[in-house]
């Protein structure tokens, strides 16, 4: 929207994409400038995964944002969660412009309640330093002023929408289905969504279950829905 207003909008990312379709979006990623084969650790992928290296690309990509050069005309710094805190709030610093810190989750969530320091840290640097605060829902608002210690006058609740695109023919097939989409991860409670639905399933036998989305506990959850015993009623996406 912003680029359609005639706004210039420099995306930043440590992903090498491809990247959607934005008319007067432009596009930058860190992967560019690394060496081939370097992993780019997700935002919320357990850091274990990539041992030292998680934070040696994270720390690269921070320094690449707080040093860019050429976005001396930039209005904002708009960062999402933890991965470019640093980074951004260097640059705001240095062109002396405002930081928006937008927040989806936090790492108490992403853990539950196990939080991992390094990132929790650089979380904090991202709350302390910006001048609006963007939380997806009213529980993470209340969490990120008791937790991160944020400035209620700073922190906004921006509900998450969609874009409406116009329905596709039904053709049946999707009719007396549930549908879980979302991450497939522990914060999110797939797991539940397949509990209540070994529940409800007995008393429902025309309704069929859906199970859309990507992440670490796919394999779990279509061994767990064979276990309920729901295997054959569970789709998986």
């Amino acid at each position: 929207e912003l680029a359609r207003l005639g706004h210039r909008v420099v995306f930043l990312t440590p992903f090498p994409g491809p990247f959607a379709d934005a008319p007067g979006v432009e596009f930058r990623t860190l992967s560019e400038r690394l060496p081939p084969g370097t992993p780019i650790p997700g935002a919320y992928t357990p850091a274990e995964i990539y041992g030292p290296r998680f934070l040696d690309v994270v720390n690269q990509y921070n320094d690449w944002i707080g040093h860019l050069t050429d976005v001396e005309d930039a209005d904002v710094v708009h960062v999402h969660d933890w991965f470019g805190t640093v980074g951004c709030r260097a640059l705001a610093r240095r062109l002396g412009i405002p930081l928006v810190m937008s927040v989806h989750s936090t790492e108490y969530d992403r853990t539950l309640g196990h939080p991992y320091a390094p990132i929790l840290e650089r979380e904090r640097i991202g709350i302390r330093a910006a001048d609006r605060i963007i939380a997806v829902s009213r529980q993470l608002g209340e969490q990120l002023i008791t937790l991160y210690d944020a400035s209620p006058p700073r922190v906004r609740v921006v509900y998450n929408a969609v874009r409406p695109v116009a329905p596709e023919l039904d053709d049946g097939r999707l009719r007396d289905v549930v549908l879980y989409l979302g991450r497939l991860t522990r914060m999110k409670g797939p797991d539940t969504f397949l509990r209540a639905a070994a529940i409800v399933a007995p008393a429902f036998p025309e309704i069929r279950f859906a199970v859309a989305g990507e992440g670490p506990e796919y394999e779990h959850l279509i061994t767990l829905a064979a276990s309920l015993g729901i295997g054959d009623r569970v789709l998986f996406f």
